[in-house]
This record gives C-alpha cells, sequence and structure tokens, in this order.
C-alpha cells in the first residue's frame, strides 16, 4: 500500500506540476468550483453499501454482496442523473459557463464507479492490499497521463473530468480480472433497496458531512472571492494533500478492515498504537514538501505560483493532526459507531465552514490570510474529533494527548525552523532546496531523539514487526 499510494501521488504530484503550467489559475478555479457543487452528491457514493460489506467482512460477504452491488448501481445512477441537473444552476451561482460542462461530464461519469469500487472492496475485505495497489496505481497512470494530454490539448478545466470514466472503466475491469466476480448476476430483491438505504444513513450522512468539510471551503470561497484567487487556494490545498495521502489512504484502507478483524476489546489500543506509529514516522513526510516549496516553485514556475508558497506551509502545519483523524475515523468504523462518526464530521464540517465564511467576507483579496484561518479552523476541529473518538472508545485524552502530542507537534516545529533558516541564509534555488530538507530532516531527527525516543523507539519497533509478520 506504501508503494500503492508513492506511486499513485507521484504521478498525480507530476501531473499537478505540469498541469499548473498549461492551465490557468481561473481553469483551477472553475474545477474546484465545479466540484464543491458536484462532491456534495458524490458523497452519498454507493449508499454506504461500500463501508456496509467491509463491515460485515468475509463472514458476511455471499450475504451482503448482491444487495451491495445493486443498490450502488442504483443509488449512483439516480446521484448521476441529478448532479447533471444542478450544472445550469451551478454555472449562474458561480457566474462561469465552463461550470455547467464540468458539472455535467462529472454527473454523465458518475455510475461508473460502481463497479471498481465494488471489487475494491471485495478486495480490501481479504486485505489483498497487493491487487488494490495495481489497480489504483494502473487507473491514476491513465487518469493523470490523459489529464495533461487534455490540458495540452486546450480542453482548460474540463482536462480534469474527461479523463474519469476512463479510469472508472478501467478499475472495473482490473476488479473484476482479480476477483472473477460477476456481480452482475448477483441476486437482490430491489424490496430490500430502500430499507437498507434506511439503515445505512448514518454511514451515508456521515460521508455526506465528511465531504462537505472538505468542499464547503471552495463553494464559499468562490462565492465570496474571485475563481482567480480560489484557483491559488486550490492549487495549495491540493499540492498539500498530494502528499498527505500518502499517508493517510494507506491508514484508511488498511485500517478499517484490519481493525474489523480484531477483537472488539482490541480496537481502541491497536487504533492509539496506530495513530502514534503513524504520526511518528509519517509527519515528516507529510511536512517535507513544505520545507522545499519555497525554492521549489521559483524552479519549477518561475514565480507564476509564488503566492501559493505560504498558503501551502501553513496547510502543511494541520497535517500530522489529519492523520489522526483518519485513524480515529477508521476505528469508529470498524466498530460500527457510524452516528458517532456522523456527529464528529458535521462538527468538523461547521468548523471549515465558519472559518470560510469569515475569511470569506473580511478578507476575500488575501489568500494568505484565508489559508490561516481555515486551517485554524481544522485544527480545532481535528482536534476535538480525536479526542471525542477516542474517548468513547475508553481511551482518556490525557493518554491519547501524552502519546501523540510530540509526534503530532515537532514536525511542525521543525518545519518553522527550517523556513527561518532558509529565509535567513537566501541561498540559489537548487541549493536551497538541498539545504531545506537536510536541515529540516536533521532538526527533526534532532528533537525527536531529544524529547521523544520512546515514540520513535515504538514505531520502529511496530514496523519491523509489521515486516516480520507479511514475510
Amino acid at each position: 500500500m506504501l508503494l500503492n499510494s508513492a506511486v499513485t501521488r507521484a504521478v498525480a504530484f507530476l501531473a499537478q506540476l505540469v498541469l499548473a503550467f498549461l492551465l490557468t489559475r481561473s481553469d483551477f478555479g472553475v474545477y474546484a468550483a465545479s466540484m464543491s457543487v458536484a462532491a456534495l452528491l458524490t458523497s452519498f457514493r454507493g449508499a454506504g453499501m461500500g463501508q456496509w460489506l467491509i463491515q460485515g467482512g468475509s463472514a458476511k460477504f455471499e450475504e451482503r454482496a448482491g444487495d451491495a452491488f445493486w443498490t450502488s448501481l442504483t443509488f449512483n445512477l439516480l446521484l448521476g442523473g441529478l448532479i447533471m441537473g444542478l450544472a445550469a444552476p451551478a454555472a449562474d451561482f458561480f457566474g462561469d459557463a465552463r461550470v455547467q460542462a464540468v458539472v455535467l461530464v462529472s454527473g454523465a461519469s458518475f455510475p461508473l464507479v460502481t463497479m471498481g469500487a465494488y471489487y475494491k472492496n471485495t478486495l480490501a475485505i481479504t486485505l489483498r492490499m497487493r491487487d488494490i495497489s495495481v489497480i489504483e496505481v494502473t487507473s491514476a497512470i491513465v487518469r493523470y497521463g490523459l489529464m495533461v494530454v487534455l490540458a495540452a490539448s486546450g480542453f482548460g478545466p474540463l482536462s480534469f473530468v474527461l479523463p474519469v470514466p476512463v479510469s472508472f472503466v478501467l478499475e472495473a475491469a482490473l476488479g473484476y480480472a482479480y476477483t472473477r466476480d460477476k456481480a452482475w448476476r448477483r441476486r437482490s430483491d430491489p424490496r430490500y433497496w430502500f430499507p437498507l438505504m434506511i439503515r445505512n444513513r448514518w454511514i451515508m450522512l456521515g460521508t455526506f458531512v465528511s465531504t462537505i468539510a472538505l468542499q464547503v471551503d471552495y463553494f464559499t470561497l468562490g462565492r465570496l472571492t474571485s475563481l482567480e484567487l480560489l484557483g491559488v487556494y486550490y492549487f495549495a490545498y491540493q499540492l498539500t494533500y498530494l502528499s498527505a495521502t500518502l499517508i493517510t489512504e494507506n491508514v484508511r484502507k488498511v485500517l478499517f478492515p484490519g481493525l474489523v478483524a480484531l477483537p472488539v476489546e482490541r480496537r481502541a489500543g491497536a487504533a492509539l498504537r496506530a495513530a502514534q506509529v503513524g504520526t511518528v514516522l509519517g509527519a515528516p513526510v507529510l511536512l517535507l514538501l513544505s520545507a522545499v516549496i519555497e525554492p521549489l516553485e521559483g524552479l519549477v514556475w518561475g514565480g507564476k505560483w509564488a503566492d501559493a508558497v505560504l498558503p501551502i506551509q501553513l496547510f502543511s502545519l494541520g497535517l500530522p493532526l489529519h492523520l489522526m483523524t483518519t485513524v480515529t475515523q477508521s476505528s469508529l468504523q470498524s466498530d460500527g459507531r457510524f452516528r458517532l462518526w456522523t456527529a464528529v464530521n458535521a462538527m468538523r464540517a461547521l468548523c471549515v465552514a465558519m472559518g470560510a465564511v469569515v475569511a470569506g467576507v473580511l478578507f476575500p483579496t488575501d489568500v494568505a490570510t484565508i489559508t490561516g484561518m481555515i486551517t485554524l479552523s481544522l485544527a480545532v476541529a481535528n482536534a476535538s474529533q480525536v479526542l471525542i473518538a477516542f474517548r468513547v472508545q475508553g481511551v482518556s485524552p490525557r493518554k491519547v494527548i501524552s502519546t501523540c502530542l510530540s509526534p503530532v507537534a515537532l514536525a511542525p516545529l521543525a518545519l518553522c525552523l527550517t523556513i527561518a533558516v532558509s529565509s535567513a541564509t537566501s541561498l540559489p534555488a537548487p541549493l536551497a532546496v538541498v539545504s531545506n530538507v537536510v536541515v529540516f530532516s536533521t532538526v527533526w531527527a534532532i528533537m525527536t531523539l531529544a524529547l521523544d525516543r520512546k515514540s520513535l523507539v515504538n514505531a520502529l519497533s511496530a514496523v519491523r514487526t509489521a515486516a516480520k509478520g507479511n514475510a
């Protein structure tokens, strides 16, 4: 899974670099605004059947598979139609006709996600992560490769969405090749579809509010600021979180089915250990890009995206805490606590919405200040979510803080010191990139060994144990 995410995010990162050359800030803004509309409905993807299928584990797979597939397909067809119906109103709302075309393509291609998602969930239940990795890496290479080709051909913001249906079909074909599961032949009684949706209402609602938390800033800023400023904000956010998903996606995909396989009484302790290991080893990786982004931007784009540098650095400060929320959400889902999962996601969405509204109203032309306020809102929401989720599972806030505070705090502190040193030295850009990597890594290692050696030892021990188990 690490290799999967490394390759997938490397492809996405490289595509982002090229797209930043080929597309305008406004193109990025149009796409961000369009997705903020489409994602509100795509968050209901599959009517929660994927999580329901995984949560049942291998023991209930045959019982649930048919209903999961057919309910998902039916629901996704309806959602695709609704998304297409929102295309014209969305273009009017944001004042740009290009939004309509992007939303239309997104809606039309959405039902195609069903088959690939079903197969990946099937593989996840049996922890066949290598097969999932092949599917996702292949899909990413095709999707992002087509984005670059279309952008170079002058398709503008449509370059982001036209490759999506191709990648969905490819994932379905590869998933079938690995499972040989003829999902379309599985039986399901339509009379049970609606009751199943009602049963999974907390899964759907939780996913919906989680998506709101991810999209409400784009939606709000697209209305309160210019699409060009939104393009800078979106570029900074995406570039930051492309590196973050190297860690968070592995945690999410592996931890949810992995915790389901554990006895209930062991899950909270396992989640806390996963949070510690993930933050100790993941935090420096998450923040490495921000340590070099200022000289790197000059080398790659020659100042075109200079005003995105500070937003990228600000977003990065909250990434270690964001990683912890991935752990806690997987833990809640593995226990079937979907109502609480929905509640903590709703809290996060509300905090982000309030931050975006206040920032957009008070500072409509200052992307750095907007980013800072939203980052602060996210930090408050994420910290609250982590403490609440663990407390409900029997882990005290004091235990969580003592276990994870140092890993969460040390990497951002090392980043701040690296930025200060880089500003003071004013080295040429190529040398500054190398220097910043060395300074950041050294400062983080020294602080971790001096202040949190025990967590580092525990993390390395966990990695060695996992490696032996896989061997």
